[in-house]
């Protein structure tokens, strides 16, 4: 298996919503972004505050790292230089800068108190009748709610116009960031941002697509595609007993893997790569990757601050600090494949021996254990590229 090639040019694409702009000409110039992301009081163990340093990490295998990882980020940034995108009709190019709206460190009550607000009043319209809402030309059914965190709750909708089946996202914009796009009238939500730059070009079945977004006085609502039949990863993964087939488990990683790759290629990084943000197709095994609520734009000056689940943080954000966009993907993927074969994190002692390249699996393959070793190397310069995830033999292996 191979990851799908990403040689693409970019190509335009279309909308019928009017809330989502047109570039009429290439995206140029670098975002300009912040980096000081509150933390999501949903996650498990969020990080905040000064990072934890781990005196069992050796500290010489960072010596170099200042200034040395970024060197992807040159080819990223030029690639977004040549992209093209059509959304509708007003010019949509590259955010000049991202102003946040909140602190740095937010308490989960407050964070969620317009969210639930929200969420209170739609559970109680529809004990008493079908909920419908507008928003913007569109009308739709709402109905159960598929899920809830720290950023926003999620309801399944029917748009009434064609019956297609799709997710609603509400929340708070109390808290959130807002991007300024230029060419646009008014601040846009980040996350929304996020989800235009990771679906302009050609269309990527791997990342969900935004429909349609509205901002409200007190939330913010996004449209998302709701693929039918679908699973979040982390419910589809119990249905093995035990550890799951290593050929499975490489069909859904190149899956994620491509769909991180396009979103750095396009100036995205989601910074929360996990089960419960991918869906699965459990009858093909096609995978989406949703939620970006934690995400950024990608910068090659590093990130000082963490945004995500701590169990994937890099080791370099715990001994110093800071973490680059793509070194820090591929040490998530890499978590990621450990917890999907053997639905248990890596302990120390694994992390360890994989750092020490001495780390093996009876139940897997070569090519597989190498891949793990290549992800979860504790110096960042020593994992592979993300760009070259796919070139890997453990995804040419025609087995």
């Amino acid at each position: 298996m191979s990851l799908p090639s990403l040689g693409q040019t970019s190509q335009d694409i279309t909308s019928d919503h009017e809330v989502l702009p047109t570039a009429e000409e290439p995206i140029t110039g670098d975002p300009e972004v912040n980096n000081e992301w509150s933390q999501d009081p949903s996650l498990e163990e969020p990080i905040t505050g000064d990072p934890q340093i781990d005196d069992d990490w050796s500290d010489d295998v960072f010596q170099d790292l200042v200034g040395d990882l970024s060197e992807w980020s040159a080819d990223v940034l030029q690639a977004l230089n040549t992209v093209n995108v059509k959304f509708n009709d007003d010019s949509f190019q590259t955010p000049a800068h991202v102003v946040p709206d909140m602190s740095d460190d937010v308490t989960e009550a407050s964070d969620r108190l317009a969210e639930d607000t929200v969420a209170s009043q739609l559970s109680q319209q529809r004990d008493n009748e079908k909920t419908i809402m507008e928003i913007n030309s569109c009308c739709y059914e709402i109905g159960d709610q598929l899920g809830k965190g720290g950023f926003g709750t999620v309801y399944a909708a029917t748009c009434l116009e064609d019956d297609r089946q799709v997710a609603v996202k509400f929340a708070s914009n109390e808290y959130a960031k807002y991007a300024r796009i230029d060419g646009y009238s008014r601040l846009i939500p980040l996350e929304v941002a996020l989800h235009m730059y990771a679906n302009q070009g050609p269309r990527v079945p791997q990342i969900v697509e935004l429909l349609d977004w509205k901002d409200e006085d007190d939330h913010y609502i996004m449209v998302l595609e709701q693929p039918v039949p679908c699973q979040p990863l982390y419910e589809f993964l119990p249905s093995y007993t035990s550890t799951m087939d290593e050929k499975l488990a490489r069909i859904i990683m190149g899956e994620v893997a491509f769909a991180a790759q396009i979103c750095c290629q396009r100036g995205v990084l989601h910074r929360d790569i996990k089960p419960e943000n991918l869906l699965i197709n459990p009858d093909t095994l096609e995978v989406k990757l949703v939620d970006f609520g934690c995400g950024d734009f990608l910068t090659s000056a590093g990130y000082t601050s963490f945004a995500g689940t701590k169990k994937y943080c890099p080791p370099e954000y715990d001994m110093y600090g800071v973490y680059h966009g793509e070194p820090a993907t591929v040490w998530s993927l890499g978590i990621l494949l450990f917890l999907i074969l053997f639905w248990k994190f890596p302990s120390r002692r694994d992390l360890r021996m994989i750092s020490e390249n001495i780390w093996e699996n009876d139940g897997l393959s070569q090519e597989c254990c190498d891949f793990i070793r290549c992800c979860l190397q504790r110096n960042p310069r020593k994992r592979i590229e993300l760009e070259k995830i796919g070139l890997h033999d453990w995804f040419n292996d025609e087995e």
